[in-house]
């Protein structure tokens, strides 16, 4: 991970400038080409194999019941979802992580676990993975991952109207952690974000509440009256409207200050209409770990 440069109009040029307003790119559904199913005992997952045979026939599911058989998929397939089981035998957690790493961010990985504990939340974070999945695992639990990696492989047009460089800060990194691919413009005022608003447009808008020219509860407002299909997320402390309320009045989400990284993924996760991740939601309960909780993730079980 690179170091963070200063939150700033240019900061956001790390993670991506929509270069001007313009039609709108195509939002059609994205479907990964293979599907790994890793675990010790593939046969049990025979209602879920049955249930993406039928609801994505063009996907290709491969499994394997080893470490070994996993990474050689990897190797071997165009992976775009891996649902690998923690206690996969021979599968060593740091040379998983490492073949992961190397395909940057286009393999959406899902931990199989019998439990969960909220110190995985860091460990999965740390190779790259998506979310831990508790077993028995149903298939709405993969029609949300496809659903995830399907908003995953489109660039999200996002409009960011905010002023403080702290809080600018915070948005570049979690732009940065997201696997969401968010490309921000910037608006340090009220006037500015209203002015750029081209209906239609952006994906996504995140509005700070409290803005110097105008109050930014109002703003997001007029932001969803002027574009409706934009998502608008408010942060900031809480105005005499209720999270509730926003949200009664159009507004997707709303983070109170302060907020940590995760908790602004959230929101975006909400604005998406996306089910919440485990791993994001247990972040606030962890601790930092190292490549031994790494590695632990994956000891084979007996």
């Amino acid at each position: 991970m690179s170091s963070l440069r200063p939150a700033s109009a240019t900061a956001f040029a790390t993670s991506g400038y929509c270069a001007r307003p313009g039609e709108p790119e195509s939002a059609a559904a994205a479907t990964p080409s293979h599907i790994l199913l890793a675990d010790r005992n593939p046969a049990k997952y025979a209602p879920i194999l049955d249930h993406l045979r039928q609801a994505r026939p063009s996907v290709s599911i491969v499994e394997a019941a080893d470490g070994p058989s996993a990474l050689a998929a990897l190797e071997a397939h165009p992976i775009g979802i891996a649902l690998v089981d923690r206690c996969l035998p021979g599968l060593d957690g740091a040379k998983f992580a490492n073949h992961l790493a190397s395909r940057g961010r286009s393999i959406l990985l899902g931990l199989l676990s019998d439990r969960l504990v909220p110190q995985w939340a860091k460990v999965a974070r740390a190779i790259g993975a998506y979310d831990v999945l508790l077993k028995p695992i149903r298939s709405t639990q993969v029609d949300n991952l496809l659903a995830a990696y399907s908003r995953t492989c489109v660039p999200a047009k996002v409009l960011v109207v905010e002023s403080s460089a702290g809080i600018l800060d915070l948005i570049v990194r979690m732009m940065r952690l997201s696997r969401f691919d968010l490309k921000a413009d910037l608006a340090a005022t009220a006037a500015d974000g209203l002015r750029m608003l081209v209906p239609g447009f952006y994906d996504l808008a995140l509005v700070d509440v409290a803005l110097a020219d105008a109050g930014g509860v109002e703003t997001a407002l007029q932001m969803v009256a002027r574009s409706p299909s934009t998502k608008i997320v408010t942060f900031g402390k809480q105005d005499r409207f209720a999270p509730a309320t926003l949200k009664a009045l159009g507004v997707a989400a709303h983070v109170s200050l302060p907020f940590q990284i995760h908790e602004l993924d959230l929101a975006v996760h909400e604005a998406f209409d996306l089910w919440r991740p485990y791993v994001l939601k247990a972040m606030g309960k962890t601790e930092q770990l190292d490549q031994t909780g790494v590695d632990y993730l994956f000891k084979a079980a007996g």
